[in-house]
């Protein structure tokens, strides 16, 4: 076999070669390092080209797509890692930095990340007197305690609900919209969403006042948002 590492990695990678061939280069990769290396290169290079299309914006992925197939191959006694440096250049004259700010991890609203840290701490952070509960009984759940605090900067009232196996439900009501949680899906219609962070499922909805629940069981959120009158039809799976 006519040893170009470069080359033969790159028809290898983009599958020019012929089965024969093909069988040929795989058996030959167990003993050549240098093809090894090529064929790893290539395979970063390409990983980071469809990493780059998943995170950036439609016509980012499109422009990155093109340069990529636009640049010319070297010749074949260019340096090593080609793919590795052609993808790196060809990224960033498309996005020109801008990539980094889209692949910029986002936080959580202030109150949206306290209403989960409260919930799986227990809801010790809440004290009373507060009102009546909205309701004495959500299905299985019964009332169990309610209490006030602040979440992030948002006043609320909160309700925990409760059965004999320990499952708990936490009602919070605001004076002003709760909120939307990064990742949160929406219905169709309706102003109401529902998310899960760190393993807290939560369901908000503006009518018939600002409300978010939390619980570990969605099929348990989603009866309790009905029981309070909250619109959570749209969130059910399709029978």
């Amino acid at each position: 076999m006519r040893h170009d590492p470069q080359r033969t990695a790159a028809a290898y990678l983009g599958g020019q070669l012929p089965r024969r061939h093909r069988d040929r280069f795989e058996a030959h990769l167990l003993a050549c390092e240098a093809c090894w290396r090529e064929v790893q290169a290539g395979r970063r290079g390409r990983a980071l080209a469809e990493a780059a299309r998943e995170v950036a914006p439609q016509h980012l992925r499109e422009r990155v797509r093109a340069t990529i197939e636009a640049t010319p191959l070297s010749p074949p006694r260019c340096r090593p890692r080609r793919w590795v440096a052609v993808t790196a250049l060809a990224l960033a004259a498309v996005l020109g930095g801008g990539l980094l700010a889209v692949r910029e991890p986002r936080t959580q609203p202030a109150p949206i990340a306290a209403a989960v840290a409260s919930y799986q701490a227990g809801g010790g952070t809440w004290s009373g007197p507060t009102g009546p509960p909205p309701a004495q009984q959500l299905g299985d759940l019964r009332w169990h305690s309610s209490g006030h605090g602040t979440l992030g900067g948002l006043p609320v009232v909160a309700h925990t609900y409760q059965d004999a196996a320990g499952h708990r439900v936490v009602l919070l009501r605001a004076d002003r919209s709760f909120p939307t949680a990064i990742g949160a899906r929406h219905p169709a219609t309706g102003a109401t969403w529902i998310a899960e962070v760190d393993g807290v499922v939560l369901f908000c909805a503006d009518q018939p006042a600002p409300s978010l629940l939390l619980g570990q069981d969605q099929a348990e959120v989603l009866v309790a948002a009905s029981l309070l009158g909250l619109d959570a039809a749209g969130h059910r799976p399709a029978p």
